[in-house]
């Protein structure tokens, strides 16, 4: 479970770009790299004043 909201976006955010990490080609990583930018700043949008906001890491693209 999730503290707050802005942590729950920020979980589909970091999802969105280990999928992006995941895809062959720019063609299908942009989508996923798009979708997690909206998650982020949603969580941006909800993130609570007292706390500030947490900077997402981009994950490494793995070398197969």
């Amino acid at each position: 479970m999730f503290e707050d909201r802005a942590d729950e976006y920020r979980a589909w955010a970091a999802q969105c770009r280990t999928m992006a990490a995941r895809a062959k080609g720019e063609k299908a990583r942009r989508p996923w790299l798009e979708l997690g930018n909206k998650w982020q700043r949603l969580a941006d949008g909800v993130a609570s004043p007292d706390r500030p906001a947490q900077q997402a890491q981009q994950p490494q693209p793995r070398k197969i």
